[in-house]
């Protein structure tokens, strides 16, 4: 990992060198780069057919390059995040569409090998989200965002996070919930009581740092119903089913020490986590990853 300070204290992280060699490794000889990694690629992912699928598959080295992809993405990469969570679900058993859709992403990322991660120490609230300005400047301009995909070929639906510290990406996620959501709303609900867990983690590494964050944390999610539910106390008909465990949410929201605050879709940064994104949709939210 290559850390570059420069003159105003601002830091960058970036894996340059690793990718090269990954690039190198992989696909030598090849110069083809991606500008972004292609949704349709990754939607029709499946088991492979027969073992000479499985013997084709062999010679990708697979499980190496998912491995590498990882590292990567967890360290300094979070673009890559939820394309590398889905391509780890084949680990086991990956066909060749799989194997191919690895080597896109690793075009990719081998076209984009010099994108690094900025830390910058700004604290001023994010687009959206001007009206928790106060509480945001107040907490060293700690923002959470969350989101979830309903209604997408996994029958659990894909969640993601992404939380801010001083205006840079400190803590992001991209995995399945545990929980089959009966809709949009129980799952960004959801989605959102699991990020809670990883604000209160978060609450607590600073406080051990000397960084006190006090009060109310702002939370965005881009769902006004689940954001209802975790200001109304009680049983509905829309809620009675949900397991106690998603009702984190509301548990920290009556103690005034999460507040949910509406955020429209294409200011939703957790959105790339959900999702494979169209050209458009994924080069907006780009910009608020990685530069």
């Amino acid at each position: 990992m290559a850390i570059d300070q420069q003159d105003d204290f601002s830091i960058t992280l970036n894996h340059s060198l690793s990718i090269t060699k990954l690039y190198e490794k992989h696909c030598p000889g090849s110069t083809v780069t991606r500008e972004y990694p292609s949704p349709e690629i990754f939607e029709k992912l499946g088991k492979p057919q027969d073992d000479e699928e499985r013997a084709r598959a062999e010679k990708y080295h697979f499980p190496s390059i998912i491995g590498s992809l990882l590292y990567i993405s967890v360290m300094s990469r979070p673009d890559i995040c939820y394309h590398t969570s889905v391509l780890a679900k084949h680990m086991s058993d990956p066909s060749e569409d799989a194997c191919k859709a690895a080597i896109h992403l690793l075009q990719y990322l081998y076209g984009s090998r010099d994108r690094k991660m900025a830390f910058t120490g700004m604290i001023s609230a994010p687009k959206g989200l001007e009206v928790m300005a106060p509480d945001i400047r107040r907490n060293a301009g700690f923002v959470a965002y969350s989101d979830s995909s309903w209604g997408n070929r996994y029958p659990y639906p894909m969640f993601g996070f992404g939380i801010y510290l001083y205006g840079s990406l400190i803590s992001f996620s991209s995995k399945q919930l545990k929980t089959v959501a009966f809709s949009s709303c129980e799952a960004e609900y959801a989605a959102a009581s699991y990020t809670c867990k990883e604000i209160e983690f978060i609450r607590n590494i600073c406080s051990d740092m000397g960084v006190v964050l006090q009060g109310r944390l702002v939370l965005a999610v881009d769902n006004t119903a689940a954001i209802d539910i975790a200001y109304d106390v009680g049983v509905s008909g829309r809620t009675k089913h949900f397991d106690r465990a998603i009702h984190y949410l509301r548990d920290l929201t009556q103690m005034r020490r999460v507040v949910p605050i509406f955020v429209k879709t294409d200011l939703q940064r957790a959105d790339g986590y959900t999702k494979a994104l169209c050209k458009a949709a994924y080069l907006q939210w780009l910009s608020s990853v990685v530069t």
